[in-house]
């Protein structure tokens, strides 16, 4: 059990780095996303998004686990994989709902930087004290929703506590064509640990804190936030 909650720990610290600052981090090789409009097809699609989560397995999990790698180096990475992986502006607009229509875009740029510096500090160092975590390509499918097309990558978690018990862990990641740049890539827009969405259980906290807290404003919700994190770096 305390397993299965680092690991949710650690993967809602995906939905949250948003941050539109440049890293210092450099990728040693990269997967092509992009999507070509003369051959958009869902095998095509499928075969895309299939190497995407391999290429993320293989190139940034081992490095998220690292004993030789300092905290600071895995935040960078963290913000460098999920800046150029995930379906940024998707998340964060599902994520604040129908309070994304009510800000100011200086409040949600506010929003933006408070959970990217608060949430990557607190769930880096859930993911700091992880070792020995695999995670293996089992197949993907297509899901149609609102007449659009998910791909649902589906993998296993295994660990060393799960070596002796064959009690591996269900991990869906699911991938979309991300439109709005010039140019289509597919994208990470969800993922799932055992059927739980962490992008819908940040969205229900998040809402929940601005229903209970602040009476549906959600403006003053961020500027209190974004108030005490100022406070916080001035101390």
């Amino acid at each position: 059990m305390l397993l299965k909650k680092q690991l949710i720990y650690f993967t809602l610290l995906l939905f949250v780095v948003l941050a539109e600052e440049e890293y210092s981090y450099k990728e040693g090789s990269s997967v092509d996303t992009t999507v070509d409009s003369g051959d958009v097809n869902d095998e095509n699609i499928k075969g895309i998004a299939k190497q995407l989560i391999q290429f993320i397995i293989d190139n940034y999990l081992w490095k998220l686990q690292s004993a030789d790698i300092t905290f600071e180096e895995k935040k960078k990475i963290f913000k460098f994989c999920f800046k150029k992986y995930f379906a940024v502006r998707k998340i964060s607009g599902f994520v604040l709902g129908k309070y994304v229509r009510e800000i100011t875009p200086q409040d949600k740029e506010s929003f933006v930087k408070y959970f990217t510096e608060q949430v990557t500090d607190m769930y880096t160092k859930q993911f700091d004290n992880f070792r020995n975590i695999t995670v293996s390509v089992q197949s993907v499918e297509v899901m149609t929703v609102n007449r659009k097309n998910m791909y649902i990558v589906h993998t296993l978690i295994n660990t060393d506590n799960t070596a002796d018990t064959n009690d591996t862990i269900k991990l869906d990641w699911t991938c979309i064509i991300d439109d709005r740049d010039d140019v289509s890539n597919v994208k990470i827009s969800d993922v799932s640990i055992a059927g739980i969405s962490l992008r819908t259980t940040l969205r229900d906290v998040i809402q929940t804190e601005i229903n209970d807290d602040f009476m549906n404003n959600v403006g003053e919700y961020i500027q209190q936030k974004s108030q005490i994190k100022k406070d916080s770096d001035s101390n």
